[in-house]
């Protein structure tokens, strides 16, 4: 994947934040998507899967507005990519995290790694 698609797909996954689910879906009306419903007890979660070139982009609903996205990359060396990327031009303290990953006030991407 091309540097310039981490920035895209990054602002794409900052400017849905706070949007509806219907502008999101009307914003994206060309591409694939997903709309869930998850229902628990007295608790329903709402969620949209977008894919957007090789990666997919969640919206994680409340009240019917986006809280919270997250990037999936079909491919692990995009992940990788991703992080380099994030690491090289957006500033974070890798100290203060309990796991690799690269935190700012606009995004996070974050590699968990379990060891057995």
């Amino acid at each position: 994947m091309e540097i310039r698609n981490f920035e895209y797909l990054l602002c794409v996954g900052k400017n849905v934040l706070n949007n509806t689910c219907d502008y999101i879906q009307k914003l994206f009306f060309s591409k694939e998507m997903c709309l869930y419903q998850h229902i628990c007890d007295d608790k329903t979660d709402k969620g949209l899967e977008i894919v957007i070139d090789d990666a997919v982009l969640v919206c994680v609903f409340e009240n019917d507005r986006c809280k919270k996205t997250i990037l999936y990359f079909s491919k692990p060396d995009d992940i990788i990519d991703c992080i380099c990327y994030c690491d090289e031009n957006y500033e974070h303290n890798k100290r203060k995290n309990l796991c690799f990953g690269i935190f700012s006030n606009m995004f996070c991407v974050v590699l968990r790694i379990t060891i057995k």
